[in-house]
């Protein structure tokens, strides 16, 4: 479910590319991993949205935009990329 809210929320920014994957398996005894639930997750995304700021306020937008299931995750790896027309 909170990969589905995730993809969600993100499509509103209308990326050209969008993957968002459960990596939690390959942290299993590290700190945080809880065996049969989500709690790393690594984003990417290529934006036409990301073209208007630095990295650091792109960021932020995507961590205000996925706050409340940032919440309910150990690990998030954001790779933001803007398209090669920016």
């Amino acid at each position: 479910m909170i990969i589905e809210n995730i993809q969600k929320k993100l499509w509103v920014l209308a990326p050209n590319e969008l993957e968002v994957r459960d990596v939690s398996s390959q942290h299993a005894g590290h700190a945080g991993y809880k065996p049969g639930q989500i709690t790393h997750v690594v984003v990417r995304m290529v934006c036409h949205c990301l073209c208007k700021q630095d990295t650091r306020a792109n960021h932020h937008l995507i961590y205000q935009l996925l706050a409340d299931e940032i919440k309910q995750l150990h690990s998030i790896q954001l790779i933001l990329q803007k398209p090669a027309d920016c």
